[in-house]
């Protein structure tokens, strides 16, 4: 049954079949991360878990710098191009070949450097950390740089596939890769600590490549060693990358300056920082990267065609689309925040403390959860038409303005929210200049329908967060009062435990729901009819 389920799943090739099928793996992805998260709290205490976030940067920097922003800005719009253009098969596929070799050899030769480097690199990371958390993050450093070796190759593979409109092993790679992080801190987690946490995630990485290669053999991808700096398709691919990779670097920086910052406040901060990333991250994912994923070959297609009327058109619904999922989303985890953190990290480690200072960040990184759903479609509409600059430009003064406030708040005494904060006012500039820049390369694109679009799914997702708020004050026993008369009692569900807290957010999200769409048919919101319909791309 599975096995009919997928191979149905994968004769599907357009764009929305492919929205649906990212969407689903990548909720039961975001489901496993949440899990991999709670279980981190609970097994790793929150000044190790420092180390194994701080782990993290040195390895993401030289994955994002190299690969990435090679993959997903260049490689694909050149791939697409030399397929679609009467170059054939044998041309497209040399290009692959030519990528996975230059990828292969500088990131075994900086991997190497680096691994040399980091008892050097880490304390300009964590200056503020003692001797033995220092030597820990070295000795994390060094077993993740084996990482990027298999993302670097795993990325080629799915972008490949994403070519192809074909999804379903690229979709399944992110549950494959939190799971392996899953299993080894429940079965190894007691015995070898923080170590078996970071060897699950190179087992994660290695198995993210591996499930994406037989969908890559078949497709015809063979890799042979071709090492060509001359081909002009590599030439192209560098020239388009070099932008992609100054914005990344921006990006990279920043995160490192928040370690920075973090490893100077109180212990634990840095953890706190990235699993309350974690959580805001899943709507981000769910309900925006997934449709920037699927549609981006859909761009790349048109850009080629030099089809900007459609392009405009198309980038238009999906930011009206993208809305009318993340604002809801956004109100609706700011009103349940502190049963989500509680839930998701309030036991083993994670103190009560530790918990507050969670929800506060939380709350912090929510006003940003739209903006960020919105980046990835605004890069990739970029990419489509060969224009790396701008974004780069765009997202470096944008990541200096999330350095600048959250050493601006360090400064006054702030805390780890003030990161969040940061992040959130970065990502609103980014995404507002964007849309703009856009806006006046494709006239198609109007700014005016998407104002006016966005202001009546907030008023709606208004109404809908404040029956939210009754509905908790039901659930937790308070009840709703009309001048000092009960005029609904509370039910009084217990808070101190997890049952408790879970009736309670599932009770405030189904009236939530039940109240969202309710006004959205009252108010004829077109958006619900293109994603019920699945008309996404027609014209507006």
């Amino acid at each position: 049954m599975i096995g009919w389920l997928l191979r149905a799943i994968g004769a599907s090739q357009t764009s929305r079949a492919a929205t649906i099928i990212l969407a689903l793996t990548l909720t039961a992805s975001n489901v496993l991360g949440v899990v991999r998260d709670h279980y981190l709290a609970q097994k790793i205490p929150t000044s190790l878990l420092d180390t194994y976030y701080a782990a993290f940067r040195i390895p993401d920097l030289l994955f994002n710098l190299l690969l990435l922003g090679a993959i997903t800005s260049a490689f694909l719009p050149v791939f697409v191009g030399a397929w679609n253009k009467g170059k054939g098969a044998q041309r497209a596929w040399e290009i692959a070949q030519t990528m996975t070799t230059i990828s292969a050899i500088f990131t075994v030769t900086l991997a190497v450097l680096l691994f040399i480097l980091a008892p050097v690199l880490i304390p300009l990371v964590v200056p503020s950390f003692d001797a033995e958390r220092m030597e820990i993050a070295v000795k994390l450093t060094r077993i993740m740089l084996l990482s990027p070796l298999f993302f670097g190759f795993s990325y080629i593979f799915g972008t490949v596939l994403n070519a192809f409109k074909q999804f379903v092993a690229y979709s399944f790679a992110p549950l494959i890769y939190n799971g392996a992080i899953i299993f080894a801190t429940l079965m190894f987690a007691d015995r070898y600590g923080v170590y078996a946490v970071t060897w699950g995630v190179v087992a994660g990485a290695a198995l993210h490549m591996l499930i994406q290669l037989p969908s890559v053999l078949r497709l015809g991808f063979r890799w042979k060693l071709i090492f060509s700096t001359r081909d002009p398709a590599v030439r192209r691919i560098g020239s388009l990358m070099i932008p992609r990779v100054l914005a990344l670097g921006s990006q990279q920086l920043a995160l490192t300056a928040f370690t920075v910052i973090g490893s100077a406040m109180t212990a634990g901060s840095i953890a706190i920082y990235n699993l309350t990333n974690n959580i805001q991250t899943a709507p981000v994912v769910i309900l925006g990267t997934s449709f920037a994923t699927a549609y981006f070959a859909r761009m790349a297609e048109l850009a080629s065609a030099n089809e900007k009327n459609k392009l405009g058109e198309l980038i238009e619904q999906l930011v009206r689309v993208i809305a009318f999922l993340l604002i809801p989303a956004s109100i609706g985890l700011f009103i349940l925040r502190a049963q989500v953190v509680r839930l998701i990290l309030g036991s083993g480690h994670f103190t009560w403390t530790q918990t507050i200072s969670a929800i506060d960040t939380l709350a912090w990184f929510i006003p940003g959860i739209v903006a960020q759903g919105l980046m990835p479609v605004f890069a990739r509409a970029f990419y489509s038409i060969h224009d790396t600059r701008t974004p780069m430009i765009i997202t470096v003064v944008s990541f200096t303005l999330m350095v600048g406030v959250s050493l601006a708040g360090t400064l006054m005494g702030a805390e780890v929210p003030v990161l969040a904060l940061a992040f959130s006012l970065g990502s609103i500039v980014n995404a507002a200049w964007m849309l703009i820049v856009l806006s006046r390369r494709l006239p198609s694109l109007s700014l005016a329908r998407i104002l006016g679009s966005s202001t009546l799914i907030a008023f709606i997702s208004a109404g809908m967060g404040f029956a939210m708020w009754l509905a908790l004050r039901i659930a937790n026993g308070t009840g709703i009062q009309i001048f000092s008369q009960q005029v609904v009692p509370g039910v009084g569900l217990d808070t101190h435990t997890g049952i408790g807290l879970l009736i309670q957010a599932l009770f405030a999200s189904l009236v939530g729901i039940a109240v969202y769409y309710v006004l959205t048919q009252g108010f004829n919101v077109k958006e619900w009819q293109w994603l019920k319909t699945r008309k996404i791309s027609s014209k507006i």
